[in-house]
């Protein structure tokens, strides 16, 4: 059982008993103390301490003095203070320190030898996020060859080169999100080959150079580059990453898809976030080398149709479709349809919603026809496997000549207007399956017969 003792903005008179007490405890929380009782404490805490946070008492600087006797402390969050530098030999005497935390201070300088009296075997976390560095650190972060987790989000990092990372040989998690980088040069990561997850969401990239994540080709498989400006899916750079398993491109200016889009990177791809671009239109190959896809994201794009050719070969292997934003909609747009309409399905209340008046304008303008038929079959199988991921979707397309939405799942066949049988739902799926058994067979034999005419 871990025992913390923790003192929150107080400005206490500590007896001599009391503080050796307290400070035998192995976690020491001095949040919000006044900087010179923290002085005064600090000199006194137990040199068995493991964990010490002396977040939010506006530290002007690294309290190294204080610190330098803590010789079996693990953890340490100077988080939320006010430094503006990290100084020379600053965490000096920690010799077993594995966690260090810096997040949103005033950082704008970290001296070459600031981690120098660290053991550079035992660091393996550094946060230094929300402060106001401009460049990477190289000179500082070098030593640090044992550094699994490096966090530098929310800084005003705007260039990043080829040598930034050098010495990080064993990083595995990089965060650069949310700074003002416009660009990812090439071998910008070429020293980091041991590279699990890198994180670039946020920022203002308009180009990835082809060459950009050499380097990181045998294990980089977390990769976000959502919420920026790439106008096209860089296809070039990703195509070097073979066992990428997540990507994220939501909340870009992505406009077209080419149907190489993914093609030499994306067999191992799980999930894929396209969702906040303007996609208009799906090419019939897009997704035929996402082997593994489970988790599709489209929403919040300007798709009408999505044919069924597009995810013939992603079908057997999706756990999760999304293609509008629609569970709030459905449930706070929901109405009965006109008593007038004689129509058994549009009287059902729960199937149909209002016209699109109320709805996101960014929302996928799905139309209902027959090209979507793939889809309720897909959702009906769905069901029988997952009936709780099933309770969560709502996906709508309009019938243009109602001016209605209708929820996809609970849309009849003959309502899309597809060829009418008097089993439509069998024969549909009957076709489903026959297409993608039968069309190599097809090709097959015309193949033969060019060659028998061309001898």
């Amino acid at each position: 059982m871990e025992i913390v003792c923790r003192f929150f903005g107080i400005r206490p008179s500590f007896s001599i008993e009391f503080i050796a007490a307290v400070t035998s405890l192995p976690l020491f929380d001095l949040t919000g103390m006044a900087h010179a009782y923290f002085e005064n404490i600090s000199m006194t805490v137990s040199k068995a301490l493991t964990q010490l946070d002396i977040s939010q008492n506006s530290l002007a600087s690294v309290p190294s003095a204080a610190l330098k006797t803590l010789h079996q402390l693990l953890i340490l969050n100077i988080n939320h203070n006010k430094i503006t530098t990290i100084h020379k030999k600053a965490f000096e005497g920690l010799d077993t320190l594995e966690i260090l935390t810096l997040y949103e201070n005033k950082i704008s300088v970290i001296e070459s030898d600031a981690f120098r009296g660290l053991d550079k075997r035992k660091l393996k976390r550094l946060n230094l996020g929300g402060n106001e560095l401009l460049h990477i650190p190289t000179s500082s972060l070098s030593s640090l060859d044992m550094l699994k987790k490096l966090e530098m989000q929310e800084n005003r990092i705007s260039v990043i080169k080829e040598g930034d990372f050098e010495g990080l040989k064993h990083l595995d998690s990089l965060g650069l999100a949310h700074n003002q980088l416009n660009e990812i040069p090439a071998r910008a990561f070429s020293h980091l080959t041991l590279l699990n997850s890198l994180e670039l969401e946020g920022n203002q990239i308009i180009r990835v150079d082809p060459d950009a994540f050499i380097g990181l080709e045998e294990n980089l498989q977390y990769l976000k580059l959502g919420d920026n400006n790439l106008h096209t899916v860089p296809s070039d750079a990703l195509r070097r990453l073979h066992r990428l398993r997540h990507l994220d491109l939501r909340a870009n200016n992505i406009s077209n898809l080419l149907e190489d889009s993914f093609t030499g990177y994306g067999d191992s791809i799980t999930f894929l976030n396209l969702q906040k671009n303007m996609i208009k239109i799906l090419p019939p190959l897009v997704f035929e080398s996402l082997n593994s896809l489970e988790i599709l994201n489209l929403q919040n794009n300007k798709l009408m149709h999505i044919p069924e050719d597009v995810t013939e070969n992603i079908v057997d292997t999706l756990k999760l479709l999304d293609i509008t934003v629609s569970e709030t909609r459905s449930r706070t747009n929901s109405t009965s349809s006109s008593s007038s309409n004689t129509s058994s399905y549009s009287s059902s209340s729960s199937d149909s919603t209002s016209s699109r008046t109320n709805t996101a304008d960014e929302d996928n303008p799905l139309l209902c026809d027959c090209e979507l038929h793939w889809f309720t079959i897909w959702l009906s199988n769905l069901r029988e496997k997952d009936e709780e991921i099933m309770s969560k979707k709502r996906t709508v397309c309009t019938m243009l000549q109602e001016h209605r939405e209708y929820l996809v799942q609970k849309m009849p066949l003959q309502k899309l207007g597809c060829i009418k049988s008097k089993n439509p739902e069998r024969a549909l799926s009957t076709s489903f399956t026959v297409r993608k058994t039968y069309s190599p067979i097809f090709i097959l034999i015309v193949l033969l017969l060019i060659w028998s005419f061309s001898k």
